[in-house]
């Protein structure tokens, strides 16, 4: 491996937390459209992106810690950036629509 400057890792970080925020916005405008949901609280997907995002890297560096194996931090912290707006939105469409958790199940 070739050293890397911690201010390049820095900002490759920040660069994937606004690609997170960007995926995390797509897929909540995605379900929100689909389930046909009012477009207002995007920016909550956005954020919930970029914090989806610093939880897969978590998440890497704690399997990392712990067992010295790993999951590719880059799949999973997207993953989680494009899955936790999507739950948002099945939580928003089910208040919409008044269903408990009694009645889903």
């Amino acid at each position: 491996m070739f050293p890397v400057a911690n201010s390049i890792l820095v900002i490759s970080f920040l660069i994937g937390v606004l690609i997170g925020a960007i995926a995390g916005s797509l897929s909540g405008l995605a379900l929100s459209s689909l389930l046909k949901l009012s477009l207002h609280g995007i920016w909550k997907d956005s954020l919930l992106g970029s914090l989806g995002y610093v939880i897969g890297w978590a998440i890497f560096f704690l399997l990392l810690w712990l067992s010295k194996h790993s999951l590719n931090p880059v799949i999973t912290s997207f993953g989680l950036a494009v899955l936790l707006p999507g739950i948002r939105e099945i939580y928003r469409f089910s208040r919409s629509k008044g269903l408990t958790a009694r009645e889903l199940n």
